[in-house]
């Protein structure tokens, strides 16, 4: 027999098994179906099942599982339906996936498996699947929530029935193999690829998710007909064993739906598309789209080759070649769907897109933590090594093995050896150790090539709550690792000097040391003197004008901040925008000239990028707690002093909603927090004497007012005693408002003349001057105002709370405040 008949009666054969197969799905009388001349859009051959089974409700707001707040349904499907909720527990959204109350015990074996398979891959182009539990007899999921679309949606609203642009289908599909060759790694292969399982994020992140019938790459399982027909391989049509390969063949699907707006099997059913796969050849992609580039047409049809051998070797070639055809084009890498930093004024930063120095991360193998402590909890060497694996893969430039990678160095724990086995650049070891009181962690970062040791740090959390305890002590090493990890990724482009000046200043920003002799400013000038392309240093420049224009020159002659910092900013967005305190320098800018809607933006992308990075959750608490998302504020503000406790302000907002609802126990809480850092006195004394202020309590006024003189100098103590004499009646009218107005002359920054206006209608209100008090209100509002907290609770506004010019004020304020969060 010649190999061609050989081949010929396979093929029959083939297609025989795989129409009995596709009958057993559902076609009708297991007959095939009848070709149709020419191929359909996804929508009409395979529409998304929605089903009518109503899941377990939880009323929008209510915890679910005491522990997820309900925000919205996001989206139901045939088995439950998935809900946009809030983690209490350390403030994060997450997708709340809860099944119907009618599903099997094989589909819950299904979604078991989701989850196990899930958190065997980390890579920011995989969508995160946390945890699986179970609330009054519902199972349910807990997974990243994407704010975003389907490539579903995309290609049936945006392609016009003709396809993408070439560049935008090679740049997903780069995102897309970039996931598979992470997943493949870990030794999963999706089965499932299609349009509706790739997310496409609103700042133009590209997620591949639903490993639902996923299963161990072994290449033996030939369990049944899974996954959607109108994208099955050859292979799974005719149920042989599938592997990496047949991934590959979906890719090849995905990418000429998108560049043609179709698929390339016809049928009149979907059933008869995936069949026609086994016997008949693909449609010629440049036949259906005669101006798409010829080597995307090659790949797409090396993809969708019958025999999966002559198929491309891997994901990561075909991401290689994605890659290339792109750079050679002239065209992008980044698959962002729109710019990344537009400042006040509008302008657009034309490199935002399409960094200057972008620079590939570092490979990183965290090995699986060494245990000791009592056999009993023996179990969170494991969890805990997950945990800090999946947070990490969520930093934006992070390169991070997944667990199924390292677990077999259990043992072997050279890290030289081990990174060079993996090919990994950098080799997380770590230890910990369980007592009943406490959970402590020791990290180590090596350097592979060199054996050296680059970073070394303890961590630790009280062991009362071991879920608690490992969220927080997961996101501190891998705050610790990322600021590492980007400093080694960006430093051939500084020098040993400028690098050492770069991690003097970052201390210096932690301890608001940031103007003056030996500064952060400083610092930072120095080091870029010396490296002027080193990113870290340009971002971390940034936060620091930004910091500085809010409290100003104390020292030396004065600078204008106003324009440092924005000049600051717009070149870090520039140069730097993959770096999280770029954002986070642009969201403290709009913070002070009142964009609130663009700061919430810009603490969201920089929160995207570093999840763990605890200034930007401090920042964004602030504005939670002023602008009536106080729950939400109030578990920020814990989250980011839990990350990073010398960064205690962030109680400061805490106390002063406590203060402002009426739990002065509370308030005195964090107050005694935030008095046991000498940097946070003043942020202690200035909240009680308010406070005092706000409820009578003159003998508390008289004594902050002699600890301001004993405990602080300068302004500080000016703004102290401003407060106090104003309140005690040491102070005319005439000459408050002169204290007043003098200040302003200074020219601070907006956001520093609002809280100041605040200050001084509290004390006019207190006085009795609600005339003066009203218009101090008017002028914070028109300075951006936003804190509707104050405005509605501060006992010192309650005598001119019936004014028709404070109604105005609340109606102007509530209408910002309701627009800022709309994002």
């Amino acid at each position: 027999m010649t190999r061609r008949s050989r081949g010929g009666q396979v093929r029959k054969l083939q297609v025989r098994r795989g129409r009995e197969r596709l009958a057993a799905r559902g076609a009708p009388g297991g007959a095939p179906a009848k070709l149709a001349s020419v191929s359909r859009p996804l929508h009409e051959v395979d529409p998304t099942l929605r089903g009518d089974e109503v899941p377990h409700e939880t009323p929008r707001g209510e915890l679910y599982a005491n522990r997820y707040r309900i925000e919205a349904l996001a989206g139901r499907g045939g088995m439950g339906a998935v809900y946009r909720a809030v983690d209490v527990l350390v403030g994060d959204v997450v997708a709340l996936k809860v099944l119907g109350k009618s599903v099997t015990p094989k589909q819950l074996e299904g979604f078991r498996r989701e989850v196990r398979l899930a958190r065997r891959i980390s890579h920011p182009n995989v969508a995160r699947t946390h945890d699986m539990g179970e609330h009054d007899g519902v199972p349910f999921l807990i997974m990243e929530f994407v704010e975003g679309s389907t490539l579903q949606e995309l290609i049936r609203d945006e392609s016009g029935g003709s396809g993408l642009a070439p560049a935008r289908a090679a740049r997903i599909a780069l995102s897309v193999c970039e996931a598979l060759t992470a997943a493949h790694a870990a030794g999963v292969v999706h089965r499932d690829l299609k349009p509706a399982n790739i997310l496409l994020e609103v700042e133009g992140r590209v997620v591949l998710t639903d490993f639902g019938i996923a299963r161990p790459l072994d290449g033996q399982h030939t369990q049944g007909l899974l996954g959607t027909p109108v994208y099955m391989a050859p292979e799974q049509v005719a149920g042989a064993p599938v592997d990496a390969r047949t991934d590959l063949y979906a890719v090849g699907l995905v990418l000429f739906e998108m560049l043609t707006g179709r698929l390339p099997f016809a049928g009149d059913t979907a059933f008869a598309a995936a069949l026609a796969r086994l016997s008949e050849p693909p449609l010629d992609l440049l036949a259906v789209r005669p101006d798409a580039p010829a080597p995307l047409a090659e790949l797409v049809r090396q993809c969708l080759s019958q025999e999966p051998g002559q198929r491309p070797a891997s994901a990561a070639a075909i991401a290689e070649r994605l890659r290339s055809w792109l750079i050679g084009s002239g065209e992008t890498i980044s698959s962002g769907a729109g710019p990344l930093a537009t400042l006040a004024t509008g302008r657009h930063h034309p490199n935002a897109t399409t960094p200057t120095s972008a620079l590939t991360p570092p490979m990183v193998a965290v090995l699986p933590l060494r245990y000791q402590g009592p056999p009993a909890t023996a179990y969170l060497g494991e969890t805990l090594t997950d945990a800090v694996i999946d947070v990490l893969s969520q930093t934006g430039g992070m390169r991070v093995l997944g667990s199924g990678a390292t677990a077999r160095y259990r043992d072997a724990r050279d890290p030289r050896a081990v990174g060079t086995e993996l090919g990994a650049a950098m080799v997380v070891d770590a230890t910990l150790q369980v007592t009943p009181t406490l959970l402590r962690v020791q990290a180590r970062l090596v350097e592979v090539q060199t054996g050296l040791q680059v970073y070394n740090e303890r961590f630790e959390a009280r062991a009362d709550d071991l879920l608690e305890a490992q969220e927080i002590v997961s996101k501190k090493i891998a705050e610790g690792l990322r600021v590492e990890l980007t400093t080694y990724a960006h430093r051939r482009t500084g020098t040993p000097e400028a690098i050492a000046l770069y991690r003097r200043a970052r201390r210096k920003i932690l301890g608001s040391y940031v103007v003056g002799p030996d500064g952060a400013i400083e610092l930072l000038e120095e080091a870029l003197q010396a490296a002027p392309m080193f990113r870290p240093a340009i971002a971390s420049y940034a936060v620091a004008c930004a910091r500085a224009w809010f409290f100003g020159d104390r020292h030396g002659a004065p600078r204008d901040f106003a324009a440092l910092s924005r000049q600051a900013v717009t070149r870090a967005l520039e140069l730097a925008p993959d770096l999280a305190e770029s954002h986070f320098a642009r969201g403290m800018y709009e913070v002070q000239v009142g964009e609130w809607r663009d700061a919430v933006k810009a603490f969201v992308k920089a929160l995207e990028l570093a999840p763990t990075y605890a200034h930007a959750h401090e920042y964004l608490s602030q504005l939670q707690c002023e602008a009536g998302n106080i729950e939400d504020g109030v578990s920020r503000a814990r989250l980011a002093a839990s990350l990073e406790p010398s960064l205690l302000q962030a109680y400061a907002h805490v106390a002063r909603v406590h203060a402002l609802r009426r739990d002065l126990g509370a308030l005195h809480e964090f107050i005694d927090k935030l008095e046991h850092q000498p940097h946070f006195h003043f942020q202690a004394l200035i909240t009680r004497v308010r406070v005092a202020g706000w409820f009578g309590d003159l003998d508390t006024v008289r004594t902050c007012l002699e600890r301001s003189r004993a405990t602080t100098q300068g302004d500080r103590e000016n703004a102290v005693s401003f407060f106090a004499h104003g309140v005690l009646g040491d102070y005319s009218r005439e000459e408050m408002l002169a204290g007043l107005e003098e200040f302003f002359k200074a020219g601070p920054s907006p956001r520093m003349y609002t809280s100041t206006c605040q200050v001084g209608a509290e004390i006019m209100a207190l006085r009795g001057f609600h005339d003066d008090c009203l218009t101090l209100i008017e002028r914070a509002c028109d300075a951006r105002l936003i804190d509707l907290e104050w405005l509605d609770l501060c006992p010192a506004l309650a005598s001119v709370r019936s004014d028709p010019r404070f109604f105005k004020v609340r109606r102007t304020v509530a209408q910002r405040v309701e627009a800022m969060w709309i994002v």
